[in-house]
């Protein structure tokens, strides 16, 4: 669901709509799970006291920053290619964490004499504008709240 793209004021009132549509009616009576999985979303992410209420994982105000973990992910496999066994000796690890300092340093210094990062994949850069732009056509009325979410959704099944 792309309910984490809406304005956090509204993402309430259209779970509600999605919940009681005439096809999610349709879908539940299919998949009893379904209607589960919907209560379930219902109390832990909607209800105020659920265990992940919406401030904390809607993304709508976020979608200018860069919200992907890649740089952590990329880091972890570098690590882990640099120790290169499970349980390495003490001396094994005190050289890596020596060879990722000076690497980083290196990577530190490049930055600061004005040499190009890494980018992101063009995939992803390009969902990220669109995302923002599509956030920028509902902030300025060229969309209402249901052709935005329907754009939204189409965006990350299409990714």
């Amino acid at each position: 669901m792309a309910i984490g793209y809406l304005p956090l004021l509204l993402v309430r009132q259209n779970f509600h709509l999605l919940r009681t549509s005439q096809r999610t009616v349709r879908l539940c009576r299919r998949f009893p799970e379904l209607t589960e999985f919907l209560d379930y979303f219902n109390r832990n992410y909607l209800n105020a006291n659920g265990s992940f209420p919406p401030q904390m994982w809607n993304v709508f105000d976020r979608t200018m920053d860069n919200r992907t973990n890649n740089s952590v992910e990329s880091y972890h496999r570098i690590w882990n290619n640099a120790v290169a066994v499970r349980h390495p000796s003490l001396w094994t690890f005190i050289r890596c964490i020596k060879d990722q300092q000076s690497a980083i340093e290196n990577s530190v210094e490049a930055v600061d004499n004005g040499e190009p990062t890494i980018k992101r994949r063009k995939k992803w850069r390009d969902l990220e504008d669109r995302f923002l732009r599509l956030r920028n056509e509902y902030n300025n009325g060229v969309r209402d709240v249901g052709q935005y979410w329907d754009a939204i959704t189409h965006g990350i099944v299409q990714f």
